[in-house]
């Protein structure tokens, strides 16, 4: 989660800025950061992505969704580096 806020001392302050931070991090997981925004009621993205921490997780969540190369992409890649063929990839 992300770090406490440090307003000086102020408890109060502190834990609502905490509860927020958290709040508007939970939400961005689980839909995005146009739904965090929304929640939060901020005007820009811009505002709300920096209330929203990621972490490790989030991160191999990212990019165990992106395409991996394609079999196609690889004979590409051998003909450009002047490969024969297959090469046991």
């Amino acid at each position: 989660m992300p770090p406490p806020c440090d307003h000086g001392g102020n408890s109060k302050r502190d834990l609502r800025c905490s509860v927020r931070h958290t709040g508007i991090t939970l939400v961005a997981r689980q839909s995005d950061l146009k739904a965090a925004q929304v929640w939060a009621d901020h005007s820009t993205p811009l505002l709300t992505s920096k209330y929203r921490h990621l972490d490790l997780t989030d991160e191999a969540r990212v990019l165990d969704a992106l395409p991996g190369p394609t079999v196609a992409d690889k004979e590409e890649r051998n003909k450009r580096q002047g490969g024969g063929g297959e090469r046991g990839e």
